[in-house]
């Protein structure tokens, strides 16, 4: 698609990254409008923000290592490729894990900070992914539907044999799906906070279902390198799995609460 957005001097600017801090941001300005409910100071919310946004980076990054170790050539290599290769499960881990131990040091409660987090996650992603399709990654199989894309810039991430081949635009499957995903959760957070002594975790619940789900359904379609496959399955779809099945317990655990 268009890979350089532009260039300054020799330094190259991507359209993927320029997507992905625009979609941080958006989810940024939406979490915004939830702190008074949440009850969050302006300086705690700015150390959330930053410690999200190194704990998503990391952990994606991470992950991505761990998948494709033997693309790499040392430390150094791995260094030099921070401009790309990320894993959105590693970044969700990463945040988690980042959220619990900061809702524990700050005394908040974590399931109250997810909720609220949960539709600027959705909203943020869906832009990010249109970085995807910019830079020629996450690229579906091919296809012969109408809205297939080809990718021609040599600076596209598709494989050779592909290039200017009509492509399942998963991207664009994504992008899309997680925007309906946010309209869901924006709208149960309106309803949450429109009931007095709402319990907390109703949220975060489904958009961990929902998005298990959409990504489950993407997968068959996409045709870049995703790691080994086990039973037929690609770790992006056993993650969706064990993450859908951690959120039926959460979501049982939510209506338990609600109904007592």
């Amino acid at each position: 698609m268009h890979p350089i957005l532009f260039n300054i001097w020799s330094f190259e600017v991507a359209t993927y990254g320029v997507l992905v801090a625009s979609g941080y941001m958006a989810g940024i300005f939406y979490l915004r409008r939830w702190l008074k409910v949440l009850k969050m100071p302006e300086e705690r919310f700015d150390q959330f923000v930053l410690g999200t946004l190194l704990s998503a980076v990391l952990g994606g990054k991470v992950l991505y290592v761990v998948l494709y170790w033997n693309q790499f050539g040392g430390w150094l290599d791995i260094l030099r490729s921070f401009r790309f290769g990320f894993v959105f499960y590693g970044g969700f881990i990463g945040v988690v894990v980042f959220g619990l131990w900061f809702c524990r040091r700050k005394k908040m409660q974590f399931l109250a900070l997810a909720d609220a987090a949960a539709p600027a996650a959705a909203l943020g992603h869906a832009i990010g992914r249109l970085g995807c399709l910019m830079a020629g990654c996450c690229y579906g199989r091919p296809t012969r539907v109408f809205f297939g894309v080809a990718f021609t810039d040599s600076k596209a991430l598709v494989d050779y044999p592909l290039m200017g081949v009509p492509l399942h635009p998963t991207q664009l499957y994504e992008a899309f799906g997680n925007l309906a995903v946010f309209a869901v959760l924006h709208r149960l957070m309106k309803r949450k906070y429109a009931v007095p002594a709402s319990a907390d975790g109703g949220v975060i619940s489904a958009y961990t279902l929902l998005y298990a789900a959409l990504r489950f359904a993407i997968e068959f379609f996409r045709a870049d390198d995703r790691g080994g496959f086990f039973w037929g399955l690609s770790p992006s779809q056993w993650a969706a799995a064990a993450l859908a099945a951690g959120a039926l317990i959460l979501r049982a655990k939510y209506a338990f609460s609600e109904n007592s």
